[in-house]
């Protein structure tokens, strides 16, 4: 789990912090901030769609606010961006995940969660029995970013949403499974369309950035922002940080962000605490980092809140405090943030800065998976399999773990593997139980007792399984 955004703070998505939970540690790579919202979002705080209970406020802050500084850019050469696209996690007792992709160090602005490249696993259980052993913990990934421009695709079907939970309350008993397999590794915090949505004046600066026209969105900028409009500088600050149309200078994006958040931009104050944690065009400062993310959050900037409880968890810019990050990760929980639900799960699952209870855990987890997140979604899969805090469910349980397989996730497709060996939760297949065992050996995953399973059948069996095996690579 990392503080979201451009990178780790928890990370993201380059660099790491081991966070320990007991026997879970949650840590990530830097992730990418979420496009910049309209200048309407960015100067009110979203009306929220969390749960009916209250989370507890964060922190106040109480650092000065730096001083602006005074210059104006003048507009370079295009550049085009590199966007791309969450750290997986294995459980404890299952091998070792290894076959997803991790983002891009930042490229845009506000965002989601991610996954890592391939390591060798250990190898997996020898017995069939033991198909899908419950793990005794999990990491918690960082998010999914997203690209500067908007994205157009609409996320994958999800299964209808059980109402959250009081504080003491337990959620309910099972959970529907998912329409469809998905193929990302986890949702943008809003739906793409709302961060570009204009329900006031249409701004031709965002306009532009919206559609890549970076260069545009400089010049439309740039006079506005020289005149003291603190949108039109959070926008010169995100082109500079990101290098989008200009020449990447995140010291000069630093100024911008610095302006407009002087001036009460929750999301310019957002992206400037991004650089205060890395140290990038600016000295690397994590106290004036949890202060700006502080101020974000009180302003209602989701995102901002998650970080904060990840400064919390980890102790650094803050003194370590599991109660506070629980409770700022419930606060964006309520949000719909589904890295904070999964952090909320995992702290939830351990009786980390919350009361132990499992299955408040098994509602969050499943949250977090209908959310997007991979990781989530094969946690959920387990505990719907074993029965952990919910009613057993093996074909909901064959459900996530395909949508997880899908999206990449290595253990998934190795269990899922094991079910269509066996028949648990899904028609007995040895060729679709061969092909997914070769899909998530390639990926790093080791398992004896499906190796066993595989050089047991015919050759056209293992013929079938590596033809669809190849088919899936590449689609």
């Amino acid at each position: 789990m990392a503080v979201r955004g451009r990178a780790l703070i928890l990370t993201g998505l380059t660099g790491s912090l081991a966070l320990g939970l007991a026997t879970a540690t949650l840590a990530a790579t830097r992730p990418v901030p979420i496009p910049v919202p309209s200048p309407a979002a960015l100067a009110s705080p979203p009306a929220g769609s969390g749960q009916p209970d209250a989370a507890p406020a964060a922190p106040e802050a109480t650092s000065p606010p730096p001083t602006p500084p005074a210059d104006t850019p003048a507009q370079p050469p295009a550049a085009a961006p590199a966007p791309a696209e969450t750290p997986t996690a294995a459980p404890a007792d299952q091998p070792a995940a290894t076959g997803e992709t991790s983002p891009p160090t930042r490229t845009g602005p506000d965002t989601a969660p991610a996954q890592a490249a391939p390591t060798p696993a250990t190898d997996a259980a020898a017995s069939p029995a033991s198909a899908v052993p419950e793990p005794e913990a999990a990491p918690v990934p960082a998010p999914v970013p997203t690209p500067p421009a908007p994205p157009v695709a609409a996320p994958p079907p999800e299964a209808p949403e059980a109402t959250a939970p009081a504080t003491a309350a337990t959620p309910p008993a099972a959970e529907p499974a998912p329409a469809a397999p998905g193929s990302g590794d986890a949702l943008p915090l809003r739906d793409p369309d709302t961060l570009w949505s204009r329900p006031y004046k249409p701004d031709p600066a965002y306009e532009a950035f919206a559609e890549g026209l970076y260069l545009t969105a400089l010049r439309e900028a740039t006079p506005r922002a020289a005149r003291g409009d603190s949108n039109a500088q959070t926008l010169l600050g995100v082109l500079y940080d990101n290098g989008l149309g200009v020449p990447r200078d995140q010291a000069k994006a630093a100024s911008w962000y610095q302006l407009a958040a002087t001036s009460g931009n929750r999301e310019a104050r957002y992206q400037l605490a991004l650089l205060y944690l890395d140290g990038l065009g600016v000295p690397a400062d994590r106290a004036k980092a949890a202060d700006l993310f502080e101020q974000a959050s009180k302003a209602g900037h989701v995102a901002a809140t998650y970080n904060l409880g990840m400064i919390y968890l980890e102790g650094k810019g803050r003194p370590r405090d599991e109660a506070a990050a629980a409770a700022l990760f419930r606060q964006a929980a309520d949000e719909d943030n589904p890295d904070a639900e999964y952090a909320l799960a995992i702290m939830t699952d351990a009786g980390k800065g919350v009361p132990q209870d499992d299955r408040l855990a098994a509602f969050w987890y499943g949250r977090a998976a209908r959310g997007g997140h991979v990781p989530a979604q094969v946690e959920y899969a387990i505990r719907l399999y074993n029965g952990k805090g919910i009613v057993a469910d093996q074909k909901q349980a064959a459900g996530w773990f395909l949508r997880a397989a899908n999206a990449g996730n290595a253990v998934a497709q190795n269990r899922l593997a094991r079910l269509y060996a066996q028949g648990h939760g899904v028609a007995e297949d040895p060729a679709e139980a061969g092909k997914w065992y070769l899909i998530s050996r390639r990926a790093g995953v080791s398992d004896s007792w499906l190796e066993g399973f595989f050089s047991a059948q015919s050759n056209s069996v293992k013929q079938d399984a590596a033809e669809r095996a190849e088919l899936w690579r590449i689609n």
